[in-house]
């Protein structure tokens, strides 16, 4: 697919591993094909976890591929470290990983990551007082949220509490210091 000039206007240009990119708020990577010296839209192919990796071709013949959330947003963050990927992830935020918007992503640790489930539970039934039990992991402490007589006081409990210590952080950090003073 052949690109327009003003599209080409409204992108982010960013060099990695030799190849010149224009990248789309949307999530659209192109590169210039030089045999037919024009922009294209670089064809992405999503792995078996539901990642779109792309590949890239440097000098050399070499070619090296690269999740295209990770590409998406070192293009928009350019001080960003896209080799670092052990305490450094991109998290997509409405949690669908072919979703590669940059309004959808955002830089998180490893503890930040695992929080943007739907599965995490933070509840769990405790036999010896026959209530629900709301929890949550900080810093990899568990924090007790108090016992609840049935499943859905303790899930919202856990909710809020989440939304609290996790989301809110990535949103407002200076909200979430006011409420705790």
């Amino acid at each position: 697919m052949e690109l327009s000039e003003y599209k080409i206007a409204s992108g982010t240009k960013l060099y990695l591993h030799d190849n010149e990119l224009i990248v789309f708020r949307c999530g659209i990577v192109c590169k210039i094909d030089k045999r037919l010296k024009r922009w294209m839209i670089v064809k992405s192919k999503p792995r078996k976890d539901g990642y779109c990796v792309i590949g890239l071709r440097d000098m050399k013949g070499m070619t090296r591929t690269f999740k295209k959330n990770r590409v998406v947003y070192k293009a928009f963050n350019q001080e960003w470290n896209i080799n670092n990927s052990h305490n450094n992830q991109i998290d997509h935020i409405n949690q669908r990983r072919n979703d590669n918007r940059i309004s959808n992503l955002r830089n998180v640790d490893n503890s930040g990551n695992g929080h943007n489930t739907i599965k995490t539970m933070g509840y769990s039934y405790d036999r010896d007082v026959e209530q629900y039990r709301a929890y949550i992991m900080i810093n990899k402490k568990l924090k007790y949220l108090g016992y609840f007589n049935n499943e859905v006081e303790a899930r919202n409990k856990y909710l809020r509490a989440k939304y609290i210590f996790w989301w809110r952080r990535y949103i407002d950090k200076k909200k979430l210091a006011s409420s705790f003073c």
